[in-house]
């Protein structure tokens, strides 16, 4: 999976996941146990050469050719201007499906790129 994403890093012309691999290099050093975790990769979000957030993924047997979003943040001062939407239809064009489990405060978020809600677990596959 990392090479994939290593291939086709840009979401967009200024928008970009650079790959971490040091602790110290996290957006949110909040994020350390899932940098610490086997099978995730751990990315920043850049934009403008600017870090904006973190996207953390895994590959899970049951997503098949998916991809699992363990974590997706945005800066709140970035929030609004569809960069999660950049970011998820990034991912979808990089891989067959995007899954991932939302807190229910960003269920509308999901719901309205066009989500589907599988579960009362807010797993969902986009």
């Amino acid at each position: 999976m990392l090479e994939v994403i290593k291939r086709a890093n840009r979401a967009s012309e200024d928008l970009e996941l650079v790959y971490v691999e040091k602790e110290k290099d996290l957006y949110w050093e909040a994020l350390v146990g899932y940098l610490k975790k086997p099978g995730n990769y751990c990315f920043n979000i850049m934009l403008f050469d600017e870090c904006i957030g973190n996207l953390i993924l895994s590959m899970r047997p049951e997503c098949g050719d998916g991809v699992f979003i363990e974590y997706l943040y945005i800066h709140k001062d970035y929030r609004g201007n569809e960069l999660g939407k950049l970011m998820a239809d990034y991912l979808k064009e990089t891989f067959d499906e995007v899954y991932g489990e939302s807190e229910p405060g960003a269920l509308p978020f999901w719901q309205g790129i066009g989500a589907e809600i599988l579960n009362d677990n807010n797993l969902f596959v986009y």
